[in-house]
């Protein structure tokens, strides 16, 4: 009977042990099956970080040269650009005259430089599309032009003389947006030839050059020509040109140039065969003063005055320049107009009107504050005379 229950007790242990050991080697696999997902998964974590990393790139970190494959090339449908003249100190550049040019076309340029040792003054015309300017400006260390060609289009390019390679910029802003591609071409204008070369009277040495560009439309050419001269000279202004005054008021004319005067020139004014007063430049400036009036200079401005003018003072008056035997003039109109007090009425013919109906507006541009005027009626049996003073408010009898 003892037997029987060992064995029993035997076999169930056996049971629950096999039962056991079943239970736990399910176990451990279902966790192996779990945990090499989950391995994968942290593996592959970084590689999608990264790629996602790479396909977010910040703004901050973007190069220029990103951007600008992003916004393609806006390029003109013409040949669009700039031709500038003026000169160099340094390495600063100041331009007296800028030209630009959104179409095709021709540009045609007059230049004068001087004087032919090293140039000081530069001056000249221009004309493009049926409309001719001037212009004029003093020369620091070089006189220079620069073409501007805007645009990465293709560009058919001919100069003769050959003007070598462009420098190619990038131009614009980032904020807003707004870059575009230039080509430029830079000049310094110098004496071409010693002045011992020169023969005697060799008043000019010509350059020209002839510049076509082209990007399949109308191109746009430029001919620009340079003459070489001792004698520069500046354009004459005269403020004001045309004036009209009464008998006894003062006269004041200017006359002025943007170009510095040699050494040896004379400044004057002058009316008729009269010289009203110069100036004359050398080591020093010499001014003559005239009979009539007198002469005043500043600000590279030579002045006449003149007091209480009278019918004879009116007239032409001529400022003119005069550098190595070569002289200049432009003129200023000037009317005098007579006094009141001077203007006879005899023989003249009157209107009738009432003798309390009189207008004083009909005589107020003759008249000035604190003057007198007579009034005179004529009746069929006698003379009435009426003096008074005039003032802008009215008639005070």
């Amino acid at each position: 009977m003892k037997t029987r229950k060992k064995k029993s007790c035997t076999r169930q242990i056996f049971f629950i042990t096999a039962i056991l050991i079943m239970i736990g080697i399910t176990m451990a696999s279902t966790i192996t099956n779990q945990k090499i997902p989950s391995e994968r998964v942290r593996r592959e974590e970084p590689e999608a970080r990264e790629e996602q990393t790479e396909a977010k790139p910040t703004g901050k970190t973007r190069l220029l040269g990103e951007i600008l494959e992003e916004q393609g090339p806006e390029e003109p449908t013409e040949v669009q650009g700039e031709l500038s003249l003026g000169t160099q100190s340094g390495p600063v550049l100041k331009f007296c005259v800028r030209i630009p040019f959104l179409q095709g076309g021709q540009i045609r340029i007059d230049i004068t430089l001087g004087p032919r040792a090293k140039y000081k003054w530069m001056k000249g015309t221009y004309t493009y599309e049926n409309n001719t300017q001037s212009w004029e400006c003093n020369v620091d260390d070089f006189a220079v032009w620069t073409l501007e060609i805007r645009g990465e289009q293709p560009l058919t390019f001919r100069s003769n003389p050959d003007l070598g390679e462009a420098h190619i910029s990038k131009q614009g802003t980032l904020n807003p947006l707004n870059l575009y591609s230039s080509r430029i071409w830079m000049k310094q204008l110098r004496p071409e030839r010693p002045s011992q070369d020169r023969e005697a009277g060799d008043d000019t040495v010509g350059r020209v050059w002839e510049i076509q560009a082209d990007r399949g439309l109308e191109p746009i050419s430029i001919q620009m020509s340079f003459l070489e001269s001792d004698v520069v000279f500046p354009e004459i202004r005269i403020w004001p040109e045309k004036v009209e005054l009464q008998e006894d008021l003062s006269l004041k004319l200017s006359c002025g140039t943007r170009l510095s005067l040699p050494a040896e020139a004379t400044i004057s004014w002058i009316r008729g065969k009269e010289n009203l007063g110069s100036i004359t430049f050398g080591s020093q400036v010499v001014i003559h003063q005239g009979i009539m009036g007198k002469i005043e200079w500043s600000d590279q401005t030579l002045k006449f005055k003149s007091k209480a003018l009278t019918l004879a003072d009116q007239g032409n008056y001529e400022c003119c320049i005069s550098i190595q035997n070569k002289t200049a003039c432009k003129s200023a109109k000037v009317t005098v107009t007579p006094h009141p007090r001077n203007i006879s009425c005899s023989g003249q013919s009157f209107i009738p009107s009432s003798p309390f109906q009189i207008n004083h507006f009909h005589s107020k541009p003759l008249l000035k504050d604190g003057q007198f005027i007579t009034i005179l009626w004529h009746f069929n049996r006698s003379e009435w005379k009426i003096s008074t003073r005039y003032h802008s408010v009215g008639l005070i009898w």
